[in-house]
């Protein structure tokens, strides 16, 4: 990467994989040695509105340790993620505190958020399948795979895999309504199998 990149660059991958990208290049992804600043990111990531108060993520992390201790540790994480990011020219504030929130930047595109525009589009239109059809590609699998067990992952995942479930439902409906039932099936099998290899 030679040129440099603002947030507005970057794009985060958190359905079948974990990857932040810069244009066609990733930044981080599940190789990355930092774990807490991954785990961070993708925290900020699945809530709605990206952020939670301060004491919320030192308890999410380090509840054990005494405030001050766990205060020291996510600045740790909020240098590293900096000094990752402008080692690969990227000139983001990705994470931020602000009035005792931590917030993930909002110009960073994610993927569960153009999965729900998609999948809001093509319920609005009713009848368009190739909008249901957008939104169900985006799924690549299931939220965060590599932390399923992850409490705070239960609630989205579950949000999000009946979704597309049910875009599926609605998408086979439409076909039936097309009388295009071999298209359904063949559809189908293509989507739920790549979703079961992403979500292995």
């Amino acid at each position: 990467m030679t040129q440099e990149t603002d947030e507005a660059g970057l794009r985060m991958f958190l359905l079948g994989r974990f990857e932040v990208r810069a244009g066609g290049d990733v930044i981080i992804d599940e190789v990355w040695h930092h774990r807490n600043a991954k785990a961070l990111l993708k925290l900020l990531a699945v809530q709605r509105d990206r952020s939670l108060h301060r004491e919320q993520v030192l308890d999410a992390f380090w509840a054990s340790l005494d405030p001050s201790a766990a205060a020291a540790n996510l600045r740790k994480i909020l240098f590293d993620l900096r000094a990752e990011f402008a080692a690969r020219r990227v000139a983001a504030q990705v994470v931020t505190i602000a009035d005792d929130m931590v917030v993930l930047s909002p110009a960073i595109s994610l993927d569960i958020d153009e999965f729900r525009s998609c999948a809001r589009a093509a319920r609005f239109a009713r009848d368009r399948l190739d909008l249901y059809e957008q939104a169900i590609a985006i799924y690549g699998g299931d939220l965060l795979v590599e932390d399923r067990y992850a409490e705070w992952t239960e609630g989205p995942r579950r949000e999000l895999r009946d979704l597309h479930n049910d875009l599926l439902i609605e998408l086979s409906q439409l076909y039936a309504a097309a009388a295009d039932g071999s298209r359904l099936v063949q559809k189908a099998s293509r989507t739920c199998s790549r979703c079961r290899a992403r979500s292995l």
